[in-house]
């Protein structure tokens, strides 16, 4: 689904109702709160928007449910999520915990089209057990090979987005075209900068970023063309 524009954020508080809501019926602040770690006053401000979106049955002080098109994208999200842990278990036999994890930080921004070739390259996999052999064998020899020699490993990327207030990073690549590339270059946004989120507007967009010795605010869209790896 690629209906709503919604921030990684607000596609993590869609999950986590959509999960508190087939264990309880219901979900309550507090209990979003406690999923995802935050302040409930984050989560009521969150609520909000979802609301204005027509996602999220809200009122303050009321428990919370998804309207049928937020059911719809909370599902969509948890299928990314799904699909992305398994992968990683499957072919790339990462412990599950981690899979997890990394699903969290990867599962926003798949549009339907790469889901559904994900999907189906997993049960490829699935489905011929001497192909999954041969892969595992060749990606354990490619990750010898490029772990040998004093070789560094290849540093996990992923867009700005993926970090949380507090989080520095290393700016590693810019997508987009050249005039797009030259606004984030006059920004101070260039390829082994570091920058630090400073922290996200009330509804999530924008963020504040520090980079060398200033602040400076970048839309959620823009934050998706920088490609970071996290300190």
């Amino acid at each position: 689904m690629d209906k709503q524009d919604l921030s990684s954020s607000l596609e993590d508080y869609l999950e986590s109702i959509l999960t508190l809501q087939d264990k309880h019926t219901v979900a309550r602040v507090k209990d979003i709160a406690d999923m995802l770690n935050v302040k409930r006053s984050s989560v009521t401000i969150a609520l909000r928007a979802l609301s204005d979106k027509g996602l999220v049955n809200y009122s303050p002080y009321s428990v919370i449910t998804l309207t049928a098109e937020g059911y719809e994208s909370a599902s969509a999200v948890r299928n990314r999520h799904n699909l992305l842990t398994n992968l990683f278990v499957d072919l790339f036999q990462i412990d599950p915990a981690e899979a997890e994890e990394c699903a969290c930080k990867m599962e926003h921004g798949m549009k339907q089209s790469v889901y559904r070739k994900t999907r189906a390259l997993l049960d490829v996999i699935r489905e011929d057990e001497a192909l999954l052999h041969t892969l595992h064998e060749k990606i354990t020899e490619k990750m010898e090979r490029f772990g040998s020699g004093g070789t560094a490993e290849m540093p996990l990327l992923m867009d700005l987005n993926g970090c949380n207030p507090g989080d520095t990073a290393i700016i590693r690549k810019i997508i987009g075209t050249g005039v797009a590339k030259r606004r984030y270059m006059e920004m101070g946004l260039t390829m082994g900068q570091e920058i630090k989120v400073v922290k996200a507007a009330p509804l999530d967009d924008p963020i504040e970023v520090q980079v060398r010795s200033y602040r400076l605010s970048l839309r959620r869209k823009e934050a998706e063309n920088i490609l970071v790896e996290k300190i």
